[in-house]
């Protein structure tokens, strides 16, 4: 049984060791009821290939990820065999929901995606590549905006304009645009 449109598996943490991949709208629904026990904890996995696909598609059009998200029902999702869904469906809804256990797994994706924005951002400063820092800091202000986490996001679109501020001539058109797409051509 799979959840639809879960391009991106999950990976549930068990007791503080124990990794399992989740594949299973069951196994969801198992950790989301110990999570609401205040036990469970989700978390995602992905190869390094898979990251990086993910990364750059954020960075095209942060929009998609958010139109993926949006397909993920756990109340759709399918079994083999007909009485096991049936079974499996009246547990969730007897127990955490399905609103509750699409929101946990929404959560978990949106957190796991900032983090790795986050990340890709500090890891391209360290590495002395302050452009593309500064491309996948615009990246995620424009994430942080979609989520209306404005305060946030401003904080992101001041480094970019303080950025442009330094590298670019003083009355260039994209200052204070918060995109630095053009950036690549113009330092």
């Amino acid at each position: 049984m799979s959840v639809t449109a879960s391009r991106v598996p999950a990976r549930c943490l068990l007791p503080a060791t124990d990794a399992v991949a989740c594949r299973c709208v069951l196994e969801l629904h198992a950790i989301a009821t110990k999570k609401a026990e205040g036990g469970g904890e989700f978390a995602v996995a992905m190869t390094g290939g898979e990251r990086q696909r993910f990364l750059q598609g954020i960075k095209a059009d942060p929009g998609e990820y958010y139109k993926m998200l949006g397909t993920v029902k756990a109340e759709t999702s399918d079994c083999s065999r007909p009485a096991d869904r049936v079974s499996i469906h009246e547990g969730i809804r007897g127990s955490v929901g399905f609103g509750l256990l699409s929101r946990m797994v929404f959560g978990v994706l949106e957190e796991w995606m900032l983090g790795q924005l986050e990340a890709q951002a500090s890891s391209c400063e360290q590495a002395g590549e302050e452009n593309e820092a500064m491309q996948w800091t615009a990246t995620l202000a424009r994430v942080l905006s979609d989520q209306g986490r404005h305060d946030d996001a401003l904080a992101m679109k001041e480094r970019v304009l303080e950025f442009q501020r330094r590298v670019l001539p003083e009355n260039h058109p994209s200052i204070g645009e918060g995109d630095v797409w053009c950036l690549i051509a113009c330092c």
